[in-house]
């Protein structure tokens, strides 16, 4: 497998980055922790964009996808180009 098809903004319909989140949902749309999720949103990485009926965070899924690219670029020790 190569680095594109593990790219989760691969075959994303435009219409659904707008989409609001919940911290389980945004985990496993990304392959991650629900914990990695939360320590984003800590480390102010990730804002939260809502709450749900629980008062539980919600995030628009274009910043998770944002914010997991950053991740793994950093990762792979590329910056983030503009």
């Amino acid at each position: 497998m190569t680095e594109h098809q593990r790219d989760p903004f691969v075959g994303l319909p435009l219409e659904s980055l707008d989409d609001l989140v919940s911290t389980t949902d945004a985990a496993s749309r990304i392959g991650v922790d629900a914990a990695t999720v939360r320590s984003w949103a800590n480390r102010g990485y990730l804002n939260k964009s809502g709450l749900d009926e629980r008062n539980r965070p919600l995030y628009r899924l274009i910043d998770v996808l944002r914010v997991a690219h950053d991740t793994r670029q950093r990762a792979l020790g590329r910056s983030r180009t503009a």
